[in-house]
């Protein structure tokens, strides 16, 4: 089980994609990149960035931070965490003031079924407990 936000955590989320049996079809003609900023508790310092890149049915995590991302999410560690595990959901923490949204907001309507396909590749991840 890979640590969450470190490479082996990455290369499990490209392995899920790739094992995602709708994925690849829900991206057919779709050029995004969604990033990923995760700060400390106060928001005083950056801990991780990382992006997907969804490229014309192909899906794929990186670490660092993106070229040119369409939109741009930043939260917390325990907030990214939380949302990865699916105990809380990016709603949820966007109402309570702890994920702050960048960039083109219109990709979170016109991309629906998309992130709900990202959101399958997250939940097939166990994170390890530490």
């Amino acid at each position: 089980m890979p640590r969450h936000l470190s490479d082996d955590w990455l290369a499990a989320l490209n392995t899920a994609a790739d094992a995602h049996d709708d994925l690849s079809r829900r991206t057919q003609g779709v050029h995004l990149v969604i990033e990923q900023a995760v700060t400390d508790l106060t928001g005083s310092r950056e801990v991780a960035r990382w992006h997907v890149v969804v490229n014309d049915g192909d899906v794929r995590f990186e670490s660092g931070a993106a070229e040119a991302p369409d939109i741009r999410f930043t939260t917390d560690a325990d907030t990214a965490r939380a949302i990865t595990a699916g105990d809380t959901t990016a709603q949820t923490a966007f109402t309570h003031g702890r994920l702050q949204v960048g960039g083109d907001t219109t990709v979170l309507l016109a991309h629906h079924d998309l992130l709900d396909g990202l959101g399958d590749v997250f939940a097939a991840v166990v994170l390890d407990d530490d």
